[in-house]
């Protein structure tokens, strides 16, 4: 069984994640981190090379390579926009979103320029609420649980990822 952690950028899905797979005892996986290892270079550097589409393409196909894994699986936040990926991960296990203000993302990701979606201008709290705002319905719409990660240390939030892994 996979547990999916969906949430944007600065949510906590690979800091916490990987606490709570450590705690458990199983395997985490970063889909980002995968396509990069898999490339050869950063996600930034695909998605300037290539562009978002393409990089969308590989998402997809790194969910549908690790579904089904019994592992806590970090996506990238965009992920959840493409229904195919939001079917692959309902088949294969559960869906936790994570949750925080626009405003505590933005400062939990600094200046954003690793981040391909932030880089472009350096109104990241402008951004990060834009982006919010857009994908806010799916990672609704999609979770089987919600953790808010606003108040919660990184350690705390890993605990509740750990709670809803099921027994």
């Amino acid at each position: 069984m996979t547990l999916w952690l969906v949430g944007m950028m600065g949510s906590g899905k690979t800091a916490a994640g990987g606490l709570a797979a450590d705690a458990l005892g199983v395997p985490f996986l970063d889909t980002d981190a995968e396509i990069a290892r898999r490339m050869g270079c950063s996600v930034a550097q695909l998605w300037g090379d290539l562009g978002e589409s393409a990089f969308r393409d590989m998402e997809r196909a790194a969910l549908q390579r690790v579904a089904g894994t019994e592992a806590i699986v970090g996506t990238g936040g965009g992920a959840i926009l493409d229904e195919a990926n939001r079917r692959t991960m309902h088949e294969s296990g559960k869906v936790v979103w994570l949750t925080a203000p626009s405003t505590t993302l933005a400062k939990r990701v600094g200046s954003g320029q690793e981040r391909p979606l932030l880089a472009k201008d350096s109104d990241v709290a402008g951004n990060i609420a834009s982006i919010l705002e857009e994908r806010e319905p799916a990672y609704a719409d999609s979770a089987d649980e919600r953790i808010d990660t606003e108040s919660r240390t990184v350690q705390e939030v890993a605990e509740k990822i750990a709670e809803a892994w099921p027994r």
